[in-house]
């Protein structure tokens, strides 16, 4: 039973970063793509710490983005977050679908 309620602390303390590191990507998109309006979140890989500072996970995310009157495309790009200051940058993107 005590190791039933460890997992479920562990797991609920890992959510509250995991959704900080979701909303610094969506308003760092909100504020970079063409047409903000038209940003629709598909997934978000889980975050990997890396090696250089504990504090910055790599996130990878799938989106949505429209880029003319019927043309819309997917994209998969990753992600560098910081966790303390919640600052989101780009670190390679990929298109995957027009």
């Amino acid at each position: 039973m005590k190791k039933i309620i460890l997992l479920l602390l562990l797991a609920s303390g890992c959510a509250p970063h995991n959704h900080k590191a979701q909303d610094a990507i969506a308003a760092y998109l909100q504020k970079t793509v063409k047409d903000p309006g038209s940003y629709v979140p598909i997934s978000f890989g889980e975050p990997h710490a890396t090696s250089s500072n504990a504090d910055t996970v790599l996130i990878n995310h799938v989106y949505q983005e429209k880029r003319g009157v019927n043309s819309s495309v997917i994209y998969s790009n990753m992600f560098k977050v910081d966790s303390v200051s919640g600052y989101a940058q780009m670190v390679r993107s990929s298109q995957k679908t027009d």
